[in-house]
């Protein structure tokens, strides 16, 4: 989007909250993206005007939130495929809201994990659920499989399901390892039932190397793991994003942050299937 002209500034905002911008007909909070990644070596951007720098805003619409992301310039538009993103590796100690790379040419391009951003910046559409209740009735033995690419996500998707009561769940940050990991767990269980070791799977639909929406269809295709329910959680459910999910069938497919709405559902298709 064009750089807006004014910004209303938001009292004690985080320090990497601008203020707010009205685009065309919406009102969105504004995120210095400069300040956010670098903190205090960075100008605050209320010092100095978009028009001056030639700064761009680019409004970014998921988690049913809408922000505006405050940069410099646009170089271009890539259009690049999940299977050419390599998750990031893990390293003690970073707290980078990175969640995968790219390689273009001899550049190595990180990719921002925005649900990260969103949460650190305080917007409620990305803040952890509330915590503090005890937890519920243990639901099942078998393991809950997770496949998400942002590690705050996949955190707070650990701490919803073990306080909904599900003791064994597996994290996964692309949907290439998750696969690696069902295949492996079907090998081991050669003359069982699915149900008697894999509750469920519960899928991001972007992810590096092997997105959602493929890994559903693997899952589906597979002789053993073909009737496990599998809930798509998703920033980018849509009404395109839900046809794709029913073609290569999920289970079901719920926004997030609705983190009590995936749980109490996974409850009731593993309570239906077990009648």
């Amino acid at each position: 989007l064009p750089a807006a002209d004014e910004i209303a500034r938001a009292k004690d905002p985080h320090p990497a909250i601008d203020g707010v911008v009205r685009i065309r007909e919406s009102v969105a909070p504004v995120v210095d993206l400069e300040r956010f990644l670098n903190g205090a070596q960075a100008t605050p951007a209320h010092e100095r005007k978009l028009t001056e720098h030639h700064d761009k805003l680019l409004l970014l619409e998921f988690n049913q939130e809408r922000l505006a992301f405050r940069v410099h310039g646009v170089d271009r538009i890539y259009r690049v495929s999940w299977k050419n993103t390599i998750p990031l590796p893990a390293i003690e100690g970073m707290r980078a809201p990175v969640t995968s790379v790219i390689l273009l040419g001899d550049r190595i391009v990180p990719l921002l994990d925005f649900e990260s951003i969103g949460a650190e910046v305080g917007m409620p559409g990305f803040l952890r659920p509330e915590q503090g209740k005890a937890p519920a009735e243990k639901k099942t033995d078998l393991p809950v499989v997770v496949a998400e690419d942002s590690p705050l996500v996949r955190e707070m998707l650990h701490d919803a399901l073990k306080e909904a009561g599900y003791e064994c769940v597996h994290t996964f940050p692309d949907g290439e390892q998750t696969w690696t990991f069902l295949e492996s767990l079907a090998a081991g269980h050669p003359d069982q039932p699915r149900n008697e070791y894999l509750a469920g799977v519960i899928s991001d639909i972007e992810m590096p190397r092997m997105d959602g929406l493929n890994l559903t269809r693997r899952i589906r295709q597979h002789p053993q793991l073909g009737d496990v329910p599998v809930i798509l959680f998703s920033s980018l459910v849509s009404r395109s994003n839900e046809k794709k999910g029913a073609q290569v069938g999920a289970t079901a497919q719920i926004a997030k942050p609705r983190y009590q709405e995936l749980t109490q559902r996974l409850s009731e298709v593993l309570g239906q299937l077990s009648v």
